[in-house]
């Protein structure tokens, strides 16, 4: 062999060395490599499972926003209608009041105008009784004791109970 192969056989020698060195050092860390990867496959899975939950809950909670959104939508609605039927509720609750204080305040005219009448009344009663008793004595007592009754009739709408009194008293 000449000086010009040997280099040669020892450079391939030598080449062959490092990648048989390489390989070795490969192999040793294939070992560590596989029990990483095996991590990894087993981080992926659980990350996987994780995320195939967060989808699902991301389904339900889109779900959920929908429902309460259709809920608010329903809930602004019925809360218009009530504030309209308040609206309403007060105007007639004031004309109500109102109603109410003008009818109060003819019932306390028709009360005073009662008692104008009974104390009215009362005066006629003493003027006919005192009337009647001085147109007794007179000739024409029968027309004027009629005259009164009528008048109290139509006045007072006291009946024959009033002539029956005049015409004893």
């Amino acid at each position: 062999m000449t000086e010009q192969q040997m280099a040669d056989a020892m450079l391939e020698m030598a080449s062959q060395t490092v990648m048989a060195a390489w390989h070795m050092a490969y192999a040793s860390d294939r070992g560590l490599l596989r029990v990483e990867l095996d991590k990894a496959r087993t981080q992926l899975k659980e990350l996987t499972e994780v995320h195939a939950s967060c989808d699902q809950k991301h389904k339900r909670s889109e779900q959920l926003l929908s429902e309460a959104e259709v809920l608010l939508t329903s809930a602004r609605a019925a809360g218009l209608a009530m504030k309209k039927e308040r609206d309403q509720v007060s105007r007639e609750l004031e004309q109500a009041k109102k109603m109410v204080a003008a009818l109060t305040k003819e019932k306390d005219d028709l009360r005073a105008e009662s008692v104008e009448d009974k104390e009215i009344q009362e005066e006629m009663k003493e003027a006919i009784v005192v009337e009647s008793r001085a147109v007794i004595f007179s000739p024409r007592s029968y027309f004027t004791i009629k005259s009164l009754t009528s008048c109290l009739q139509s006045v007072v709408g006291v009946g024959t109970s009033v002539a029956k009194v005049s015409t004893t008293g």
